[in-house]
């Protein structure tokens, strides 16, 4: 799926919606807008997995903005996207995911789970958590901050993270269990 000059790729309109790219890739079609897979609205049960969002203006996998709710996002690559790799929220999962030269990696928030992802090149945060986040199992490097907790009441467990211009930066209120940090 190639779309036209700022036009989104897919976006979910309903509820309990599975997205299998099945290992194809979804390009940006170019301008200054333009999301690969994003939904209109705070949808629930929305999982999007198997495949790339490569070049797209605005982020690549944005269920953040709309709200969306219990969604899990697994084995996406998101490749050289404008604005984010992958944003959700509100009690969701990014599982297994590679997200490489965005400007930021992963942002989500409120009860949500990232894990066994790797973030690397991303101009400014590899990973962003807000609020009662756990990030388990993550590799971070060559990103402009590593791990970068804005809210309280987040976990991070056995992460490693090196090679970012800055490692960390943490609110206070977090809790850092089995932490590696490889500089």
């Amino acid at each position: 799926l190639t779309p036209g000059v700022n036009q989104d790729g897919i976006v979910v309109a309903a509820d309990n919606v599975t997205i299998d790219l099945n290992g194809f890739t979804l390009f940006g079609g170019g301008g200054s807008s333009g999301e690969g897979i994003s939904a209109s609205g705070a949808r629930a049960n929305i999982v999007v997995r198997n495949g790339t969002l490569r070049n797209w203006p605005g982020t690549g996998v944005n269920l953040y903005d709309s709200g969306a709710s219990q969604t899990l996002v697994q084995n996406i690559q998101c490749i050289s996207n404008t604005f984010t790799g992958i944003g959700v929220k509100n009690g969701s999962r990014v599982r297994e995911c590679l997200v490489v030269g965005n400007s930021t990696g992963v942002i989500v928030d409120n009860d949500s789970v990232v894990e066994h992802c790797k973030t690397s090149g991303n101009a400014g945060d590899g990973i962003i958590a807000v609020n009662k986040c756990e990030l388990k199992d993550n590799l971070s490097t060559g990103n402009g901050t590593g791990l970068h907790l804005t809210g309280t009441n987040n976990i991070v467990a056995n992460n490693t993270v090196k090679a970012n211009t800055d490692n960390y930066n943490f609110a206070q209120g977090n809790q850092l269990d089995l932490l590696l940090c490889q500089v």
